[in-house]
């Protein structure tokens, strides 16, 4: 037996994508401050919408230099598990883990949400975190290998397990990422355009920003309360005495995303009012 393990795909091209996706929401910002500035004679509003604008923007430019260092070095990282060793490779080189030397288990992670493992061996360690994919897959295999060597010591079989539930999901909610995100980033994108031209043409308001913030978020905040409900589902469904973590159930998937879309709807119609007849 013997599989490759990589870090995902947004990762392995950060360096492409990190600048466009920042640069995008950097962007609406700065249109979004700019029209409303425009568009308001009072000056604390004014200098308020300025601070905030710039803020903002150099906190997106300081997240990209930092993830584009930090998460740069994730790119060279691959992972071979065979039956008797552990091959990391990383920009450093190769290292070579016998599972026979093996001496320790760590899984500090915070559940449903993120974490790594940390492999300890004679001479120093290593660390896997949640977003290497397949990490749930990898985890199993290896748990595998150690039972049929009689190595059940080297790891907490309750910790062990709660972090394999959070692999699981991380694996899952990034897949779920992917097949939505183009959608996800559209209606992020239309309804704080939407938002920006109804406070510019139909009723200004000194609330005008945080208004267009509040709808801009929706879409977003919608889809992390059904990651929410997926992750209760499988926290319901899995088995720890047998192992196992319940996979990907597209019906009930579906029919969460169907009632995600019915409250955007509703959630922005009710924004969009209380714009109009309370603000």
């Amino acid at each position: 037996m013997e599989k490759q393990y990589f870090y995902r795909r947004h990762i392995r091209k950060i360096q492409k994508t990190l600048p466009i996706i920042l640069g995008i929401f950097a962007t609406i910002v700065i249109i979004s401050s700019a029209l409303i500035f425009t568009n308001t004679s009072y000056l604390a509003v004014q200098f308020f919408i300025v601070f905030i604008g710039i803020s903002f923007t150099a906190t997106l430019a300081l997240t990209a230099v930092i993830s584009w260092v930090f998460l740069g070095r994730f790119v060279k990282i691959s992972v071979t598990l065979k039956d008797n060793v552990i091959i990391y490779k990383n920009v450093k080189g190769v290292t070579e883990i016998p599972i026979d030397q093996i001496q320790h288990m760590e899984f500090p992670s915070i559940k449903f949400t993120g974490g790594w493992l940390k492999i300890k061996y004679p001479g120093g360690n290593i660390r896997l975190t949640v977003v290497l994919e397949r990490i749930g897959d990898f985890l199993n295999e290896l748990k595998t290998i150690l039972d049929r060597k009689g190595m059940q010591n080297v790891y907490n079989r309750k910790a062990m397990f709660s972090f394999y539930k959070t692999a699981e999901f991380s694996d899952q909610s990034w897949d779920r990422m992917y097949e939505i995100f183009k959608r996800l980033m559209l209606f992020t994108f239309l309804n704080t355009l939407l938002g920006t031209l109804i406070n510019l043409f139909i009723k200004s308001s000194q609330m005008g920003l945080f208004y267009v913030s509040a709808i801009g978020v929706l879409p977003l905040i919608i889809y992390l309360i059904t990651e929410v409900l997926i992750a209760n589902r499988m926290a319901r469904k899995s088995n720890e005495e047998r192992f196992e973590v319940t996979q990907r159930d597209y019906g009930f998937e579906k029919k969460v995303y169907k009632r995600a879309f019915i409250s955007y709807i509703i959630g922005s119609v009710l924004l969009l009012a209380l714009y109009y007849y309370v603000i």
